[in-house]
């Protein structure tokens, strides 16, 4: 059995992160409130399960709460609120003790420190400026800030249609390092990198669309942009994975209520899309694999269910499961 966690809107039935029993047998078990808190709409686990790191909502101001496991609960340790809006993601980087935030609708990004006590330092505040074609572009909208593999930071502007890379200063200053222009519309929300570090592969919400792009030091470059679902009116992109080997990679589609599965060249900079699926829920914002990447967990935003498909890592090809769990606004799924 392992361990899933589970996080997401409060504006219903939900009450914060939850956690959900994986079996061996490929079913759900038991599922528990953990940490009662407002939107936790994303959150970070530490390497040893330790700590949990949340965005939250709560004391009518936006920002970052720490958690940490004691005697099997988690115990509040501190909070730092610095936001008009909640954020939309939340990295955290063990090795340098940093919480990295991207903020939507404020079109900013933020780093804080994590202190010898567990307290939390906001260190800076990053401001996004520009536009794109889209009514949902109308300014910047930062939607992703995390670390590269050769320790960059790297953020998506879906407003602007940008992937900029940054070199984290001293005084923990993000210092532009390139900018990634996408396709005007693309909407530019989430990336994730081939295991190797060659390849990075973004996927534009507004478009639908995935860009592969070549990575070396910091700079990226285009090698083909490929359409998630064959209708190109479809929209709603949203997360993406590929697998530890390197041989698939997943996408969901929220307006289609779809998982789209590409098996990855040798290399990593061709993808071939090979099955979509439906999700059986509504609106999929995130999935995820469980720690053997024998399953897929999905998440549903606007039905109050978590959907398992196995996974063939052979052919890459997803099987929906009968289990489900009735947990509602899921939006951030991580496992143990």
């Amino acid at each position: 059995m392992e361990t899933l966690y589970l996080g997401g809107y409060t504006k219903q039935n939900n009450k914060g992160i939850h956690t959900l029993a994986l079996n061996d047998d490929g079913t759900f078990g038991s599922s528990a409130l953990i940490i009662e808190e407002t939107n936790p709409t994303y959150f970070a686990l530490s390497k040893d399960e330790q700590h949990l790191y949340t965005l939250s909502h709560s004391e009518s101001q936006p920002g970052v709460a720490h958690y940490q496991q004691h005697n099997g609960h988690y115990k509040f340790i501190d909070r730092v609120t610095f936001l008009e809006t909640n954020g939309c993601y939340l990295a955290l980087d063990d090795d340098r003790q940093l919480l990295y935030i991207a903020n939507y609708h404020e079109g900013k990004l933020a780093v804080i420190k994590i202190q010898s006590d567990g307290r939390l330092s906001l260190m800076n505040i990053t401001s996004h400026i520009g536009q794109g074609p889209n009514a949902n572009q109308e300014s910047a909208h930062c939607h992703f800030l995390d670390r590269t593999p050769d320790g960059y930071l790297i953020s998506c502007d879906l407003g602007t249609d940008s992937v900029s890379t940054y070199k984290l200063s001293l005084d923990y200053n993000l210092v532009l390092k390139d900018d990634y222009h996408a396709k005007p519309g693309t909407g530019t929300r989430h990336l994730t990198f081939h295991p190797n570090g060659h390849y990075a592969y973004i996927i534009g919400e507004l478009s639908n669309t995935i860009d592969v792009c070549q990575y070396d030091d910091g700079h990226l470059s285009l090698i083909e942009r490929v359409n998630i679902t064959d209708n190109t009116a479809d929209t709603g992109a949203a997360a993406i994975r590929v697998t530890s080997d390197g041989h698939f990679l997943y996408a969901s589609t929220r307006s289609t209520d779809t998982l789209t599965s590409f098996k990855l060249s040798t290399a990593g900079d061709h993808l071939t899309r090979i099955q979509t699926v439906s999700t059986g829920g509504r609106m999929p914002r995130d999935f995820n694999f469980n720690r053997t990447e024998d399953y897929v967990i999905v998440g549903h935003q606007e039905s109050s269910d978590i959907s398992l498909f196995s996974r063939d890592h052979e052919t890459g090809l997803l099987t929906q499961q009968a289990t489900h769990a009735a947990i509602p606004e899921i939006v951030c799924i991580r496992n143990s």
